[in-house]
C-alpha cells in the first residue's frame, strides 16, 4: 500500500505552507466561494451574530431589520427592547430546533401548547422572555406582539438571500408537553 501522503499538494502540509513560509507569503487558503454584493442579509443566533450584523451593516451589506424601532423610542433604548440587534426582535436563539421553531412558528405550522409565563404583575412570551424591560400587561397585549413579530419573521424568511445563525454555547430548555425549546430556564405558569 502506498502512503496517502505522498500524493498531496504541498499546501496540505502545515511546515511547508506555513511553519517554513513568511507570514506574508502565506497564500491558496482562501478561495471566494460566493459573493455577498446585493444579497439581503438575515441574521439570528447568539450574541456572535449581533457582532456579525453590526459589521455586516457597518460595512455596507444589506442587513434586513423587519423590525425597526419606533420612530418615538429614544436611541438609546433600542437595544434595551430587542431592536436593531439581530434582523426581527426575537432575542437570543441558542439552538437549531428553538430556530426552527420560530420559522415553523411563523409559518404557522408549529403552535406550541405554553402560551405565556407570569412575571411579577404581568406576562412574558417564553420564546422570547427578555425581550421587554418590563413584562406585558396582558396576555392579549403579549398576544398582539407575538402576531405582529412572527409575521414580521415569516416576511424576513421569504426576503432574505442569506441567513447568519450562530450558535450559543448554552444549554437548551425543552417542554415535556410538545419538544417547545425555550431560550433559558422557563418561567412560572401561571395560576
Amino acid at each position: 500500500m502506498s502512503n496517502p501522503y505522498r500524493s498531496q499538494p504541498p499546501r496540505a502540509f502545515w511546515r511547508r505552507t506555513v511553519s517554513q513560509v513568511p507570514p506574508l507569503e502565506i497564500g491558496g487558503w482562501y478561495e471566494k466561494r460566493f459573493s455577498l454584493d446585493g444579497a439581503r442579509i438575515a441574521t439570528a443566533g447568539s450574541c456572535f451574530a449581533q457582532h456579525i450584523g453590526r459589521r455586516l451593516h457597518g460595512h455596507g451589506f444589506d442587513r434586513l431589520d423587519v423590525e425597526p424601532p419606533p420612530e418615538l423610542l429614544d436611541p438609546s433604548d433600542h437595544n434595551r427592547y430587542g431592536y436593531g440587534i439581530f434582523s426581527g426582535r426575537y432575542g437570543n436563539i441558542y439552538t437549531t430546533r428553538q430556530f426552527l421553531q420560530l420559522i415553523l412558528r411563523a409559518r404557522g405550522e408549529f403552535s406550541p401548547t405554553e402560551e405565556f409565563w407570569c412575571k411579577g404583575d404581568g406576562v412574558v412570551d417564553p420564546f422570547r422572555p427578555t425581550l421587554e424591560p418590563e413584562p406585558f400587561g396582558s396576555v392579549h397585549e403579549m398576544q398582539v406582539a407575538r402576531k405582529d413579530h412572527l409575521e414580521r419573521v415569516r416576511e424576513l424568511f421569504e426576503q432574505a438571500d442569506v441567513v447568519v445563525f450562530t450558535l450559543g454555547l448554552t444549554e437548551a430548555w425543552f417542554s415535556r408537553d410538545d419538544g417547545s425549546v425555550f431560550p433559558l430556564f422557563p418561567g412560572d405558569r401561571c395560576r
